[in-house]
């Protein structure tokens, strides 16, 4: 956008819940009315745009050779794709930090940012450009969920990045459910290939635990002949921050589609047992 026009509340609503349907990520620039860390976090509190499926940043950047062409700054969102694309080649379990979180040689943040201000836009939900020893550094990792998200969890990007990648695999891989006989091997089949998708996963370090059982559990329902609305449901659990603490999904192959949906079960000793 040129400098003083803004997409405002409505393009963002509108963004946020389109990458929510799509299991996508909106990389939004900050708003030219953010002049200092503290106007921004007075933008963030009355604006009510947060979002667990957004991600954002402050200060925007400047060129180090043509300074004087870009007075306001430039927006980063083409900086930030690029840091998180080269980050995730290594999966997206891993955080963005080291040399994954420099910017190239020929950006720089257009202002200064003390510790304690880098800290208070974290918790805000907002990531920060600070100068590092001549670089210039991503600090932060963490969702435009904003600091009254319903689970802190939320906030952390790569939280939510795994959380994405797994659902988002689990539902692309799985259609075949939906033509498959409703047979009891289509319970067992299921439960094998989503166990031996989220087992990889576990091998590759990209869940808590030092073994299956602590890492996820794959649990299928009842086959449901024809003619009913739910053919199967399938539930996972895993645990990305502590061995056990499983984030709970129920996945429904039904007449109309699947739909996904956060499992109101929090108890792992239930799956453990």
């Amino acid at each position: 956008m040129p400098p003083g026009q803004e997409l405002g509340t409505t393009s963002f609503v509108a963004a946020t819940r389109y990458c929510e349907r799509h299991r996508a990520l909106l990389i939004w620039d900050p708003p030219w009315s953010w002049k200092s860390p503290e106007t921004a976090l007075l933008s963030i509190r009355g604006s009510g745009c947060v979002s667990s499926n957004a991600i954002t940043y402050y200060p925007r950047l400047r060129s180090r050779t043509e300074f004087n062409r870009y007075p306001s700054g430039m927006p980063g969102c083409g900086a930030l794709a690029g840091l998180l694309a080269s980050c995730e080649r290594q999966g997206v379990w891993h955080r963005l930090a080291g040399d994954d979180a420099v910017l190239k040689g020929s950006l720089a943040p257009l202002g200064d940012l003390s510790a304690a201000q880098v800290t208070m836009l974290n918790r805000a939900g907002v990531n920060a450009f600070v100068r590092v020893l001549g670089d210039s550094v991503l600090r932060g990792g963490v969702t435009f969920a904003g600091p009254t998200a319903v689970a802190s969890l939320w906030q952390d990007f790569r939280t939510h990045r795994v959380v994405t990648f797994i659902l988002r695999s689990i539902e692309r891989h799985t259609q075949w459910v939906f033509k498959a006989p409703r047979t009891v091997e289509l319970a067992t089949t299921l439960d094998r290939q989503v166990w031996i998708f989220l087992s990889r996963l576990q091998q590759r370090h990209a869940l808590a635990g030092r073994n299956a059982e602590q890492a996820f559990f794959v649990r299928t329902g009842a086959v449901r002949p024809r003619g009913c609305d739910e053919a199967i449901t399938l539930r996972i659990g895993f645990a990305l921050q502590r061995p056990s603490e499983f984030l709970v999904f129920d996945i429904r192959y039904r007449e109309q589609g699947m739909t996904t949906e956060v499992a109101p079960v929090l108890d792992a000793d239930r799956y453990l047992g």
